[in-house]
C-alpha cells in the first residue's frame, strides 16, 4: 500500500515536470537561461523516473544500478541549477569560461562513478535490502566519493543561495516580483534536502526531488516575469539612448557613473573624457571653451555659438532618500537661433527691414552710457508721402519709404543706429560724434536723394540733428530739440516750393 502511495505521489509532480518541460521547449528559448533551466528539468525528470523504476522492481542488483544512476542527475542539477540562477541574474557572462569547466568536473566524474558502481565501491560501499514490503527499507553504506559529490552539491546549492539573495535585495524594488519566485524556489530545494537528510519519511520517499519539482514550478514564473521586467529594463534603456538629449546618472558625489550614447558621442566628440569625470569637471571644460548664462553653456563655434542647456534631477529610493542624480544637457541652439531670429524680426520694420520702435527704444537705453558721448541725434521726415499716395497709390508710397530707407542705410556708419520709428519718421542714434560729423550726415543724405532721378516721384526728407555732449542732459530733450529742428526744416522746405 505504501509503495503505492509513493508511486501515486511521484506522479503528480512528474507530470507537472513534463508539462513545464514541453512548454519551456515550445518557448524559443532565445537565451541562455531558457537553455540552463532546460537542463535542469531535463535533469529533475531524470531524477523522479529512476526514482519510479526503482519503485516498479524487486530486483535487489537493479535497485542498487538505478539508486547510483540517479545520482547522475543530482549532480548535475546543482549545478546547472547555480548557472541558471547565475544567467538569471545576469552574473553568468562575468565567470570566466575555465571557471564553468572547472565547475563541471566534478559533476562529470561523478556520472562516471555512478555508471561504473557495479565495478567498485566509491559510490555506494555497501547496499542492504531490509525489507521489500509493505515497506521498503534499505541500509546504505556510503563510499568516499559519495561524500565529495554531497559537500560538492552542498556547496554549489549553499552559493546558489548566498549569491541569488545577494542580488535580489540589489535589484530595484520594483524589478524584485520575478526574483522573489527565484529565491522562494532556491530556499524550498534546500529545505526539501534537509528534510531528506533527516530521514522523516522513508527511505524511498525523495523529498529533495519533490521539492525540486516544486521549485522549478517557481523558477517557471520567474523567468516569466523576468522576461516581463527584461523587457521593462531594455525598454527604458533603449528610450535612454534614443532621446537627443545628453544624459548622465551620477552617484551621490555628482561622478558620471552611466551614461547615454548621445553623450558618450558628443563630448567625445569634444575631446572631453567621462572616465571618472563628475558634473563639475564638465561643466568646468564648458566653461573654458565659451560662457555660462544661468543654465545655459554657450560655447564657442563658427558660425553661431553651440548652446547646451543643463537640468538636474535627484534620484530617490523608496524612502525618498536622494541617491543620486541626474543630469542632462540638452542642445538648445536651434531653438536660441530661432528665439533669436524671431526676436529680430519682432524688432524689425517689415517694409523698409530697419528696426523698428522696439529695436529703437534698446538702443535708447544702452546708448544714453557715458561712453558713447558725444552722442549725435539725426530725426527724418520724408517729404511728400501723402502725396505720393494719394496719386500714385500706396505701392508707390511703400516704394518710396524703402527707397528713403536704402539711402540712409548706405549712409549710417557701422558704429550708428538707424530705425524707422512708424509712418515717415526715422532717426540715427550716432555715438561719438561731433555737431560737425552730423552735419556732413545730413548733407550727404540731402545730396545724395537730390540726385535720385530714376524714381516716379521725388525722393526728400526733412532733417534735424542735435548733440548730447555731456552725462548731465537728459536725451529726450536732446532728441526733442532735433525733432524740433527737422520741423524747421521742413517748414523751410515747404516755404520754397513755387
Amino acid at each position: 500500500m505504501l509503495i503505492r502511495d509513493i508511486f501515486l505521489t511521484y506522479l503528480p509532480f512528474s507530470a507537472m515536470m513534463v508539462i513545464i518541460f514541453i512548454i519551456e521547449l515550445n518557448r524559443r528559448l532565445k537565451r541562455r537561461e531558457d537553455y540552463l533551466f532546460v537542463l535542469s528539468c531535463f535533469c529533475v525528470l531524470g531524477w523522479i523516473a529512476f526514482n519510479l523504476f526503482m519503485l516498479l522492481t524487486d530486483d535487489i542488483a537493479l535497485i542498487n544500478i538505478l539508486y547510483q544512476c540517479k545520482l547522475v542527475f543530482v549532480a548535475f542539477f546543482a549545478v546547472f541549477l547555480l548557472f541558471f540562477m547565475m544567467k538569471f541574474y545576469r552574473v553568468f557572462d562575468k565567470v570566466p569560461r575555465y571557471g564553468i569547466i572547472l565547475m563541471l568536473i566534478l559533476p562529470s566524474l561523478t556520472a562516471i562513478v555512478a555508471l561504473t558502481g557495479h565495478w567498485h565501491h566509491l559510490m555506494v560501499a555497501r547496499f542492504d535490502v531490509i525489507s521489500l514490503a509493505p515497506v521498503r527499507n534499505f541500509n546504505i553504506s556510503w563510499g568516499i566519493w559519495f561524500w565529495v559529490h554531497a559537500a560538492y552539491s552542498w556547496i554549489m546549492a549553499m552559493a546558489t543561495a548566498v549569491i541569488s539573495l545577494i542580488y535580489h535585495f540589489r535589484e530595484p524594488r520594483f524589478y524584485r516580483s520575478a526574483s522573489s519566485f527565484m529565491v522562494a524556489g532556491i530556499v524550498l530545494t534546500l529545505f526539501s534536502n534537509i528534510i531528506t537528510l533527516s530521514h522523516i519519511f522513508p527511505s524511498f520517499l525523495d523529498t529533495t526531488v519533490i521539492g525540486a519539482s516544486l521549485s522549478l514550478f517557481l523558477f517557471n514564473k520567474a523567468i516569466i516575469g523576468n522576461d516581463r521586467s527584461r523587457f521593462a529594463r531594455y525598454t527604458r534603456r533603449q528610450i535612454l539612448h534614443f532621446l537627443d538629449e545628453y544624459i548622465f546618472v551620477l552617484d551621490e558625489k555628482q561622478t558620471i557613473v552611466d551614461a547615454n550614447q548621445p553623450a558618450a558621442q558628443w563630448f567625445l566628440g569634444q575631446g572631453i573624457s567621462l572616465t571618472a569625470a563628475t558634473l563639475q569637471n564638465i561643466t568646468d571644460v564648458l566653461m573654458r571653451r565659451g560662457k555660462r548664462v544661468e543654465n545655459d553653456f554657450h560655447i564657442e563655434n563658427d558660425p553661431f555659438p553651440i548652446v547646451l542647456n543643463l537640468r538636474v534631477h535627484d534620484l530617490t529610493d523608496e524612502n525618498n532618500s536622494v541617491i543620486g542624480h541626474i543630469a542632462v544637457f540638452t542642445d538648445v541652439t536651434q531653438n536660441r537661433m530661432l528665439i533669436e531670429r524671431l526676436e529680430a524680426r519682432a524688432k524689425m520694420d517689415t517694409l523698409t527691414g530697419l528696426p523698428n520702435r522696439g529695436a529703437y527704444d534698446g538702443a535708447r537705453k544702452r546708448l544714453e552710457a557715458p561712453v558713447h558721448l558725444p552722442l549725435a541725434v539725426i530725426v527724418g521726415d520724408v517729404n511728400n508721402l501723402k502725396e505720393v499716395n494719394d496719386t500714385l497709390g500706396h505701392q508707390y508710397g511703400d516704394m518710396l519709404l524703402q527707397k528713403t530707407a536704402e539711402v540712409l542705410e548706405r549712409i549710417c556708419p557701422d558704429k550708428g543706429f538707424l530705425a524707422r520709428l512708424g509712418g515717415d519718421e526715422f532717426v540715427f542714434l550716432l555715438p561719438r560724434c561731433s555737431g560737425e560729423d552730423a552735419a556732413v550726415y545730413t548733407d550727404k543724405i540731402k545730396k545724395e536723394m537730390s540726385q535720385r532721378q530714376d524714381l516716379p516721384f521725388t525722393l526728400s526728407m526733412a532733417l534735424g540733428s542735435a548733440i548730447r555732449d555731456n552725462a548731465g542732459q537728459n536725451l529726450d530733450d536732446v532728441i526733442a530739440l532735433a525733432d524740433s529742428l527737422m520741423y524747421e526744416d521742413k517748414k523751410t522746405l515747404k516755404e520754397a516750393l513755387p
